[in-house]
């Protein structure tokens, strides 16, 4: 069997969504990085320090690109939304131009959604009614969302760490402000156990959503969820998270439910309704004072 071959192999029973041609871009930069040339691995190879080394290595490349957020580049997103644009100014929310919607959402983890978006949302304002005002807490690229939400001229305001996300949501913003109220906007800002309770004071919301945030924030700043939800300016909020993990497709669902429900009981707030899609569940909460 070729090196390549049983590489792919190797790395795709630990990683299922791992890409052949992902997996032997990493060969080749794995190679060049340790001088090592492909013509070692013929014969019996398999048994080489240096072979067993190279999957190690290989493995780790995927782990760690598997695990990022965003699934394109910067240049990739610029260019889909061009054609966003150059559609929604001739057609406005045309079949075509949601579709460019769905296909720029699913380039990140926690906008891409198995279910329908339009269902998503609709589920969502079921018992609570459809905001007016929407606050959205680590959106990333939700705000290309909003065509699906339903909402009749919202005011969004998007709170984002990511540079580059924070200047595509506002060009987006910006090309649909005809149907947003004046004032929506995405703002650049990194939340820390620090600084929750320094921010000047903001409008009150209708909704704050916390889509997919509130774990991946306690992975890195422990403490951070009870914080932000006590901060969060707003009568309903909606908490999900992941039923299956970013890799290896393992369930997580049972950890992060106990984690979502531990802050709810904590702060004693009162849950409104739930649900679950595919890979998503709610939980959506009313503060009680």
């Amino acid at each position: 069997m070729n090196p390549e071959k049983l590489l792919i192999e190797r790395v795709q029973r630990t990683y299922p969504e791992a890409k052949e041609g992902d997996i032997l871009k990493k060969f080749e930069e794995v190679l060049r990085r340790n001088n090592l040339k492909r013509d070692l691995f013929r014969g019996d190879f398999q048994r080489k320090r240096e072979w067993k080394r190279v999957v190690k290595e290989v493995k780790r490349e995927i782990y760690h690109l598997l695990r990022q957020y965003d699934r394109a580049s910067v240049q990739e997103m610029e260019d889909l939304f061009s054609q966003i644009a150059s559609e929604y100014r001739e057609n406005g929310f045309s079949e075509k131009c949601l579709k460019l919607h769905l296909e720029l959402l699913s380039k990140h983890v926690s906008t891409e959604r198995r279910g329908n978006q339009k269902d998503f949302y609709q589920r969502m304002w079921k018992n609570i009614g459809e905001p007016k005002y929407l606050l959205d807490v680590g959106c990333g690229i939700n705000p290309f969302s909003i065509p699906f939400m339903g909402l009749k001229r919202p005011l969004y305001f998007g709170i984002e760490k990511k540079r580059k996300y924070v200047i595509l949501d506002n060009k987006y913003l910006k090309l649909i402000s005809n149907r947003l109220e004046p004032g929506s906007q995405v703002i650049e800002f990194k939340f820390t156990k620090r600084n929750v309770n320094v921010w000047p004071s903001l409008p009150y919301f209708d909704v704050a959503l916390f889509l997919k945030v509130i774990p991946a924030m306690e992975r890195y700043d422990k403490g951070i969820g009870n914080l932000l939800l006590q901060w969060a300016p707003a009568e309903y909020l909606i908490l999900s998270g992941s039923v299956r993990a970013m890799i290896k497709r393992r369930k997580v669902f049972y950890r992060e439910k106990k984690q979502i429900l531990g802050m709810i009981k904590e702060l004693r707030y009162e849950i409104v309704d739930k649900f679950q899609f595919p890979d998503e569940f709610v939980y959506i909460v009313r503060k009680v004072y």
